[in-house]
């Protein structure tokens, strides 16, 4: 009884210490994704930003007159404010598609990009179904035998 009791208690430890250890690893998948987020978000402003730098010097290195050159930069400012923040770009994302197919509503998150796989996705293991027939074996041996002593005891 009592290697019993030391074994339960054991048992008991090791399933607190396993649930301490998933929950801080859910913690640190957390943190993980926020951190990619904001990586993601950080790259994409900086691609912006120097695509920006690139056009206004090509448009600066062209001999156009003071008024088309003017015009142009506008233009690129304009373009600039609306891609290198998440919110605006979504909103002209968004109504480019609206554009496109007036005929049919889009919803704001129909138009959200996501990045296709490259690669197929890897092979999962094949799933373990012994315990689940154990357990429906249980059951269906619980059913006779409480069968059988119902129609035993009741004689």
């Amino acid at each position: 009884m009592q290697r019993l009791l030391m074994q339960i208690t054991t048992a008991d430890l090791d399933f607190r210490e396993n649930a301490h250890t998933i929950k801080s690893e859910r913690k640190n998948l957390i943190c993980w994704s926020i951190v990619l987020v904001f990586s993601l978000i950080l790259f994409f402003i900086t691609q912006v930003t120097f695509a920006y730098k690139r056009k206004v010097e090509e448009l600066r290195s062209q001999e156009l007159d003071e008024e088309e050159t003017n015009n142009k930069l506008g233009l690129l400012k304009e373009s600039y404010s609306i891609l290198s923040s998440p919110k605006e770009r979504r909103l002209y994302d968004w109504s480019l598609t609206r554009s496109e197919k007036p005929d049919r509503y889009a919803w704001p998150f129909e138009v959200e990009k996501a990045i296709t796989p490259t690669e197929e996705p890897p092979a999962q293991e094949p799933e373990d179904v012994r315990p689940t027939i154990l357990v429906g074996y249980f059951l269906f041996a619980w059913l006779i035998l409480s069968f059988t002593l119902s129609i035993a005891l009741n004689r």
